[in-house]
């Protein structure tokens, strides 16, 4: 049986309305001079902030400053997320050039306040409570590999849940994928103080440079870890993963970032949608303003200039919508199905989400389906 819990999708653009954006951008591109107000009138007024950052942003990845600024300064006028505000943040700090951040995990601040936000803490609460519902009881001792650990503090967190609920023992062995060396020697040393007696291997890496496993695992977690590679990819190591485990854990954001090609309509109304969100997020809650700022450009900015800028192939991140997630592990996991497909967490501009595919045999005398 399927378990199967949604949320509110997020906003898609129809074939004719993406067909008129393109239209209507192409017209602002040929005439620089014109500004939103020339082009704007005909597209919804619950949707012109979107288009004036999908159009700011063809412009400023052209290098065509001037006029990227008047599109998103009428954008930031009326949007009721910080989606082209924060562009334009991005170009006055960098020398009105549509640069990505660049990415530092030395200072562990930014990350304490991106894990801190309240709409991720109920995400992660709820996914933990999915997760432990969905999965057996495991007879033998538990052998996790956590994919993109981060912290690993999701991990712990999930094992030490199995262990309240009855479905776990004790923890065997644990392997941490990641390919930051002070993520990675984080998560080990949370492990190894959260289960003492449990095996750890640490595998700093990529999933899809990690190679052969050559152990077996009952449970592989991904949180918001394998969504940097495009399907393709997701397809083929995902596919390699599924031979050496026999429960997958995704959670993921979902979002249309995948298929749609560079200068999209599609792909830029998904990215103001979600990335204006978590920004959101991020400058609502009190911190330093440059831990804020520094929170943002690390775990939003990079993806969303990447995004903007950069061909399908080239980008850094590539999220997909919740039913193309479903359609490429069916295709990929071969010998599982889908045992539970729930919603985390969900507003009107994004949706957190995770699925839970089993082994549809798993070897009896590791696992036990009562409850």
């Amino acid at each position: 049986m399927v378990g199967i819990s949604k949320g509110v999708q997020m906003f898609l653009l129809s074939e004719s309305e993406s067909n008129q954006w393109s239209e209507l951008a192409r017209h602002a591109l040929e005439d620089g001079p014109a500004g939103p107000r020339d082009h704007a009138f005909v597209v919804a007024p619950t949707m012109r902030a979107a288009f004036f950052y999908y159009v700011g942003g063809l412009f400023a990845a052209a290098g065509l400053v001037s006029d990227a600024r008047r599109w998103l300064e009428a954008g930031r006028d009326i949007e009721p997320i910080p989606a082209c505000a924060c562009l334009l943040d991005v170009l006055d700090r960098h020398g009105d050039t549509l640069v990505i951040p660049e990415v530092i995990f030395s200072d562990p601040r930014p990350w304490g306040h991106f894990a801190g936000l309240p709409t991720l803490r109920t995400a992660r609460e709820n996914f933990l409570r999915i997760a432990t519902d969905s999965l057996p009881h495991f007879e033998e001792p538990l052998r996790l590999i956590d994919v993109g650990c981060g912290s690993g503090e999701l991990g712990v967190r999930l094992m030490r849940s199995l262990i309240e609920a009855g479905k776990v023992g004790r923890v065997g062995a644990v392997a941490l994928i990641d390919p930051s060396a002070g993520m990675l020697e984080a998560a080990g040393r949370n492990v190894a103080e959260a289960f003492p007696g449990a095996e750890i291997r640490l595998i700093q890496s990529r999933l899809e440079d990690a190679g052969a496993l050559g152990e077996r695992y009952d449970v592989a977690l991904a949180s918001s870890s394998v969504h940097h590679m495009p399907a393709e990819l997701k397809a083929e190591h995902l596919g390699a993963l599924s031979g050496s485990i026999d429960h997958f854990l995704l959670s993921e954001l979902e979002a249309n970032h995948d298929y749609p090609e560079q200068s999209s309509p599609e792909l830029a109304f998904s990215a103001y949608q979600i990335f204006g969100r978590g920004i959101q997020w991020i400058f609502t809650e009190d911190a330093p303003d440059e831990v804020r700022r520094a929170c943002a450009d690390t775990f939003l900015m990079t993806e969303a200039i990447s995004i903007l800028t950069r061909p399908r192939g080239e980008r850094t991140e590539y999220h997909m919508l919740r039913g193309q997630w479903r359609a490429l592990l069916d295709l990929v996991m071969r010998g599982f199905c889908c045992v539970c497909d729930s919603t985390c967490y969900a507003d009107e501009y994004v949706e957190q989400f995770m699925v839970h595919y089993a082994r549809e045999a798993p070897p009896a005398s590791r696992y036990s389906i009562t409850s």
